[in-house]
């Protein structure tokens, strides 16, 4: 039974459930901790912004330009409100020069580290493209990508703008959302339905064996009652 439920869990959805993540730390420090040691690591020192000021400028400034670095499946789980795809804003960027005009941009993705690199390149992207030296346009890591947005108790909504407790992430190393979330990773379904289908073969051995088991303990049973 236990086996059983560990099963349904791992295919409808993790994240629902502890808030303890890894080594006694919350999910929510390693969230951070994943975050800082990309930033420290991978792409180096580069501007970043805090997600209370986020949402601050999303709602009252309205200057903000949300890119979500990540996969078309993932943004199609969930994604932080008024987001654009990394194709679209890229199309935007391509053929309106005017674009990002008195605008700043803030990316994300899993955690951070894919929207970090894209950070790292997208000020040279933009002065290529508006033939500006000086474009006056910002470009931010978000702090923690969605999983610091969704641990913050910001909202995320689905692919038809409606607000959803559930994630996408990279891999399930990231299987990190607040209690109340399903977390959907790549390869999941297929590693669930590859449990499952085990686990019916085996239960398909056993119960031919038991079946044949009875094909000959029945008659003898039969027999012995009826005295023949």
């Amino acid at each position: 039974m236990a086996l059983l439920n560990w099963l349904w869990s791992l295919f409808r959805g993790g994240g629902g459930g502890e808030e303890e993540g890894r080594d006694g730390k919350t999910k929510t420090e390693v969230v951070y901790e994943y975050y800082s040691n990309f930033r420290k690591n991978a792409y180096g020192e580069i501007p970043e912004l805090e997600l209370r000021e986020a949402w601050r400028r999303m709602l009252e400034d309205k200057n903000l330009v949300v890119v979500d670095v990540r996969k078309e499946e993932e943004m199609d789980c969930s994604r932080i409100p008024g987001a654009l795809s990394k194709d679209r804003f890229m199309d935007n960027l391509k053929h309106d020069k005017s674009f990002l005009e008195d605008k700043d941009v803030c990316c994300y993705c899993t955690i951070g580290y894919r929207s970090g690199f894209f950070v790292k390149e997208l000020p040279e992207v933009i002065r290529s493209v508006t033939g500006k030296t000086e474009t006056g346009v910002m470009v931010y890591n978000l702090k923690g990508s969605i999983l610091g947005w969704i641990h913050e108790g910001y909202p995320v909504v689905s692919k038809d703008l409606v607000t959803v407790k559930r994630v996408h992430v990279n891999s399930q190393k990231f299987d990190l959302a607040p209690p109340g979330y399903d977390t959907h990773w790549f390869g999941k379904a297929r590693v669930a339905l590859g449990l499952f289908e085990a686990l019916g073969c085996l239960a398909g051995t056993w119960l031919k064996g038991a079946a044949s088991r009875l094909n000959y303990v029945l008659p003898v049973a039969l027999s012995t009652a009826l005295g023949l």
